[in-house]
């Protein structure tokens, strides 16, 4: 939505999503050492392209550094799903959709199109940490 678009904060972690059959969505090949298996697959998938602990870390630092400068209680959002539904958290979230919760968010929270962001239990970890 514009109105979620205009009171947004947007940051980008590079990865290229699921996996399958050890190539990604555009056809690379993935490395076995960026490849992680998730214990119940997420929006059909259940390999993925691994966030390094080095992607993890730095998004970390940007996440604090934002909420501190925004004023944005990270905890809200995100964090509090995860820490209720565990994965699950990361699925379409209809009241983050529309506005009505504020905080911490991905665009797979917010649309149903998209999977910029998936369960890896490391980020799990760090958000949970926040």
């Amino acid at each position: 939505s514009q109105h979620m678009h205009t009171h947004s904060v947007g940051i980008e972690v590079c990865n290229f999503g699921w996996i399958k059959d050890g190539k990604t969505y555009a056809g690379a090949t993935a490395d076995r050492s960026q490849i992680v298996t998730l214990a119940q697959p997420f929006r059909g998938h259940k390999t993925w392209h691994r966030y390094s602990d080095t992607q993890i870390e730095v998004l970390r630092k940007w996440i604090l550094w934002i909420a501190e400068r925004d004023s944005i209680d990270v905890r809200k959002g995100l964090v509090e799903e995860v820490r209720a539904k565990g994965a699950a958290g990361f699925e379409f979230n209809e009241d983050a959709y529309y506005g009505r919760i504020k905080g911490l968010w991905t665009h797979t929270n917010t649309r149903k199109d998209k999977v910029d962001m998936f369960p890896q239990q490391e980020l799990m970890d760090m958000l949970l940490s926040l």
